[in-house]
């Protein structure tokens, strides 16, 4: 009995182990805006540059995780306006759970039916 248990809490050990290894380091439910200047990629692994601030984290970013919210052409405290973006990410699964993209766009009213 005392080796069984033993298994399940080594197991239950490792599983924790390797998930906090493979999990990104933002977390569901963050808040991501674009900061990277003059545009350039949405995915910026590639590039010599971080596009995404975490306001969640205070942290600066490649790529928003699954999940999240992502602010794009919000300019004010973190973010900027005027960008041209290239979207070179692809989401699996549910994806991003919030897109804003431009704070005077989203912020309008849709118009009701007469």
């Amino acid at each position: 009995m005392l080796n069984r248990k033993f298994s399940r809490r080594g197991k239950y050990a490792l599983a924790v182990a390797v998930s906090s290894v493979l999990l990104p380091a933002g977390a569901k439910g963050d808040t991501y805006y674009f900061q990277h200047a003059g545009g350039g990629d949405f995915n910026s692994a590639l590039d010599p540059y971080f596009s995404w601030f975490d306001s969640t984290t205070s942290t600066f970013v490649n790529l928003p995780t699954i999940g999240s919210t992502a602010n794009v052409l919000l300019s004010g405290t973190n973010g900027i306006g005027g960008a041209s973006i290239n979207m070179n990410a692809v989401y699996t699964g549910n994806g991003l759970s919030f897109l804003d993209l431009a704070s005077a766009i989203s912020s309008l009213s849709p118009r009701r039916a007469a």
